[in-house]
């Protein structure tokens, strides 16, 4: 991520997407399987303007069968 400011943060994340027997982990119907992954928890975006996010696959195999789509969202955690 870079804040507007230009500072540049940067984390590798590790997450178990199958179990030991290859089998999709998470819920979901019609075959298609969703995994919600909660992270940076009470974030705050200090600095006023436009962030920029990157994600990076950082897996041994550049193709994961059966990834259809990644996706980010943020938001409001309620938190004063």
């Amino acid at each position: 991520m870079i804040t507007p400011k230009g500072v540049v943060i940067r984390d590798t994340l590790e997450y178990e997407m199958t179990d030991i027997n290859g089998k999709w982990l998470g819920s979901g119907i019609f075959g298609g399987i969703q995994n919600i992954l909660i992270y940076k928890s009470f974030f705050s975006f200090n600095d006023v303007g436009l962030y920029n996010l990157h994600l990076q696959q950082g897996m041994r195999r550049d193709i994961l069968k059966g990834i259809e789509e990644v996706g980010l969202r943020v938001t409001d955690s309620d938190v004063e």
